[in-house]
């Protein structure tokens, strides 16, 4: 019985040797002792500051960032969610008449910019 398989004519096999020259030899040689060596060798972790530390103008940033999100969302949130579900829930021909009557007042969210020096002197 067959196992199946191959066309059953002779099957060519080739083969290729290399010799490294013997002015290579050496240098080849130490190659593989360095590598060896390295390989061998327990995991170092490195014992310097890795991640730099923010500059004082990414510190600014997070704390203008960090107070305006204090603050709270802006009045002007509100009364579009208010005007929003006020036109979701009328008859549907009411939207204009309910948009129509909002009277928009002066809203400000209290947010104060820091001061900034960004340290450039114009020459002349």
């Amino acid at each position: 019985m067959s196992k199946g398989g191959g066309g059953g004519g002779p099957q060519e096999v080739t083969q290729v040797s290399t010799n490294l020259p013997e002015y290579a030899k050496p240098y080849f040689e130490e190659l593989l002792g360095r590598a060896g060596a390295e390989l061998n060798r327990g995991y170092q972790t490195y014992p310097g500051q890795r991640i730099a530390d923010f500059t004082p103008y990414e510190q600014m940033g997070m704390q203008g960032m960090y107070d305006m999100a204090a603050a709270g969302a802006p009045a002007q949130m509100g009364m579009a969610s208010d005007i929003a579900a006020q036109i979701g829930y009328a008859p549907s021909n009411m939207g204009m008449q309910i948009a129509g009557g909002f009277q928009p007042m002066d809203v400000t969210s209290g947010y104060q910019a820091g001061q900034f020096d960004p340290g450039y002197q114009a020459g002349f």
